[in-house]
């Protein structure tokens, strides 16, 4: 068996990811968590964080683990620059060459995208999407199940008082 560590268990700028995480919270204009008030919500940082650390291999020294810091945190950024999301996609896809045991010359754009699921139940997504991968939740955001289950709810109440209305109306009775 290979050692295939990753960076989420070797090293995770956590100082940073905390302070960028308490700085997004803040964010009021143009941030998802506006659009909904989310029962549960987990920071978009921390997410792109444990994405990005779980999907890249751990660093062989210093100088390495130094370059992964730093690009998580520029990628850690609320509006992160497509370079920085380009770096990071191009960090994965050599940590994925590597893993599927392809050759080095084999270029980036021939290396297939790893298959992603996301502990963040669909958070965790949003920036891997922009890199054209797919994406999977592990399990969905608590809301939509109670949103789903009151709709539901509400059309059988709904179609049942049209039902008792028209029966006690005369309309219903044959």
């Amino acid at each position: 068996m290979t050692d295939d560590r990753r960076l989420i268990e070797d090293f995770i700028p956590i100082k940073e990811i905390f302070a960028e995480s308490a700085r997004e919270k803040s964010i009021r204009k143009g941030h998802i968590s506006t659009l909904h008030l989310w029962w549960a919500r987990r920071p978009l940082v921390a997410s792109r964080a444990a994405v990005f650390a779980s999907l890249v291999a751990a660093p062989e020294n210093h100088q390495k683990r130094s370059a992964y810091k730093k690009q998580m945190i520029d990628l850690c950024q609320w509006k992160a620059s497509e370079e920085t999301i380009k770096k990071a996609q191009k960090a994965i896809l050599e940590a994925q060459r590597t893993r599927l045991g392809l050759p080095e010359n084999t270029p980036l754009s021939e290396v297939p995208p790893p298959k992603v699921l996301d502990m963040f139940a669909g958070v965790g997504q949003f920036p891997w999407r922009r890199c054209g991968w797919v994406v999977r939740p592990m399990r969905w955001i608590s809301i939509r199940w109670p949103i789903l289950l009151s709709f539901a709810r509400w059309f059988i109440r709904k179609s049942m008082v049209k039902s008792w209305r028209m029966r006690w109306s005369g309309g219903g009775i044959g």
